[in-house]
């Protein structure tokens, strides 16, 4: 499917699957549409919206799958309980390894075989989300999505009195470290020029608050 017919204002693609598949997902389309693709990997309803038609709910039993040559075509983060990633071998298969499995596909004994052997799979009392396979490509992945702001701050804060040279307030009561928001923001700024990193659409009122905001 491509990703307009599934996130898009029509989205036909959705309607009726089983299992959308994503080809070439690229980070641009992943990252952008990420709380839709939440929405659609949880959500138990989807309003269907097809052309010169009325809009209407369908049950959602869609499974989703991204194929992808960039490393990070789509959005983990941190607090993740949906994604399982797999890489793909670096060597393509003989062809006779895709004869085989294209015959498989076609032999409705085997494929009754392969539905018996998930249906009686005894997946115990462990939920599902605790049992994942959490692969190495899983682990950068969740890596590569977290802000340079995040990486900077955990650092900063490790060795805060050598950081900010001063530039900050002890509470009297709480003994609480104050930093203004102007000190944090210069300072980051001052780690990207460093380390050559755009700022891209970074800002001091805006993007930065929504970020700490999260540490509450």
């Amino acid at each position: 499917a491509k990703p307009d017919e599934v996130i898009g204002h029509f989205n036909t693609g959705i309607k009726d699957k089983l299992i959308l598949q994503f080809n070439e997902a690229s980070g641009k389309d992943g990252f952008a549409n990420k709380d839709r693709i939440k929405d659609i990997i949880t959500q138990k309803e989807t309003q269907i919206n097809e052309k010169n038609v009325k809009e209407y709910m369908q049950s959602n039993f869609a499974r989703i799958i991204f194929c992808s040559n960039n490393s990070t075509p789509i959005e983990i983060g941190i607090s993740d309980r949906r994604f399982v990633v797999a890489e793909a071998s670096l060597y393509k298969p003989h062809t006779s390894f895709f004869t085989k499995f294209y015959n498989l596909m076609e032999d409705d004994d085997e494929l009754y075989s392969l539905y018996e052997f998930f249906m009686g799979y005894d997946l115990g009392e462990v939920a599902l989300n605790q049992c994942r396979i959490l692969t190495d490509s899983y682990k950068n992945m969740k890596e590569n999505a977290v802000h340079p702001f995040f990486y900077w701050l955990n650092d900063a804060l490790k060795d805060y009195k050598n950081e900010f040279h001063g530039e900050y307030k002890v509470h009297k009561k709480s003994k609480q470290v104050l930093f203004s928001s102007d000190t944090l923001f210069l300072k980051f700024k001052g780690y990207m020029d460093f380390t050559s990193q755009p700022m891209r659409n970074f800002t001091q009122k805006r993007t930065m608050k929504d970020m700490l905001s999260k540490f509450k």
